[in-house]
């Protein structure tokens, strides 16, 4: 059996630095996850600058409800934050799977993300979770 550490130094640089990505977004996300513990105001800058919520304003407390397994408390947060968090942890798991398996499963995954047709829908999405936040 071949040991993965030794696949992932085979592994080609793009994959690489695509986990590395994901080790930094994780240690990011607990970094602020110890921030909100003890600060009391909104990490938000343009929440703390203009008073409003930007489309993403509510995911941090919204995945922390996840990982206690409050669903609903994390729907109220911001509407779009389980298939976010369902996305991410898809995500990473296609990224571990491409180092140990050697597939590429995360550029053909990209390559689909990539067509223009994708681009309205997450604008769409980025105005919709704005409005919604914006009314609640």
């Amino acid at each position: 059996m071949v040991n993965p550490w030794h696949k992932y130094k085979q592994a080609p640089k793009r994959k690489k630095q695509t986990l590395r990505s994901l080790v930094a977004g994780i240690a990011f996300f607990a970094f602020l996850y110890g921030i909100s513990k003890f600060v009391s105001e909104p990490l938000c800058p343009i929440k703390r600058l203009f008073g409003v919520s930007c489309f993403g304003c509510g995911l941090m407390r919204g995945f922390i409800s996840i990982l206690k397994l409050q669903f609903s408390e994390a729907v109220k947060y911001h509407i779009l934050s389980i298939p976010i968090f369902v996305s991410i942890c898809a995500y990473s798991c296609c990224c571990i799977i491409d180092i140990v398996f050697e597939t590429d499963l995360v550029e053909k995954t990209e390559k689909q993300l990539l067509k223009k047709y994708m681009f309205i829908f997450y604008f769409l999405i980025m105005v919709l979770s704005t409005y919604i936040n914006s009314v609640r």
